[in-house]
């Protein structure tokens, strides 16, 4: 949720043709050792799965950055979080040109608020295990 909203309902309001609206995000409790991976990298303590770009949302069939998924910028500074720059990234063909959107705006996050949130569900799923 991005202000009030699923991530799903702010693509459907971009100019992206691609398939997000259907994508799922890993932070749910089917596989709580991949939420716990994906909140470890969207606050900055391992390395995202592809360049410097954050994976929000994945293939909704197997979850898997390379069959696509909706990417963002995540810029981390000392008080706030940012994710910009939004896009659909497909990382199993070399040659697939990312899309970006230009009619997304940036999300900006208080840091303080952005790493409790996120701690307290990495706390909930490492429960899980």
């Amino acid at each position: 949720m991005v202000d009030g909203l699923a991530l799903q309902d702010h693509v459907r309001r971009w100019d992206l043709d691609v398939p997000a609206t259907q994508s799922l995000s890993r932070l749910n409790d089917v596989h709580p050792s991949d939420a716990i991976q994906q909140i470890d990298r969207l606050l900055g303590v391992i390395p995202h799965q592809y360049g410097e770009r954050a994976w929000l949302l994945f293939c909704p069939l197997c979850a898997d950055e390379g069959c696509g998924g909706l990417t963002t910028e995540l810029t981390i500074q000392s008080e706030t979080v940012s994710w910009s720059n939004f896009g659909w990234d497909i990382n199993y063909e070399p040659d697939e040109k990312p899309i970006r959107t230009h009619s997304s705006s940036a999300s900006t996050f208080e840091r303080r608020d952005y790493e409790a949130v996120l701690g307290e569900a990495r706390e909930r799923f490492s429960q899980l295990l």
